[in-house]
């Protein structure tokens, strides 16, 4: 799974040239941290410094294929292209249910990405 920081996040003892890049990077699944599956955690290399652990809210999920999606909680389909960004919602089993727009409808919908 690709995912794309929304920061160049650092840790605080750190030099700012030890920041995570916020370009679309391959990241850790944080499943040794308390809620990490409602939570969406993951790890990030940090240049050097120990690993950066980010939220849901700190990346979005880049799709690395175009193609079609399941929709979560639906027997449906949702098309999206490569390079999307998507909002994580949370791990589900081998899959991250994210926020998406399709491209077909245009609406907002849950898709669910394979790790």
């Amino acid at each position: 799974m690709k995912v794309k920081p929304k920061f160049r996040f650092c840790h605080a003892n750190h030099p700012s040239s030890t920041a995570v890049k916020v370009e679309p990077q391959d990241c850790t699944i944080a499943t040794n941290q308390p809620e990490w599956e409602t939570k969406a955690k993951i790890f990030l290399e940090c240049n050097g410094a120990p690993e950066m652990l980010l939220n849901r809210d700190d990346y979005t999920v880049i799709v690395e294929q175009r193609g079609y999606y399941d929709q979560h909680g639906d027997k449906r389909v949702a098309l999206l292209y490569e390079g999307d960004e998507l909002k994580p919602i949370r791990f589900k089993g081998d899959n991250v249910i994210c926020e998406a727009t399709c491209h077909n409808s245009t609406k907002q919908c849950l898709v669910e990405v394979p790790i």
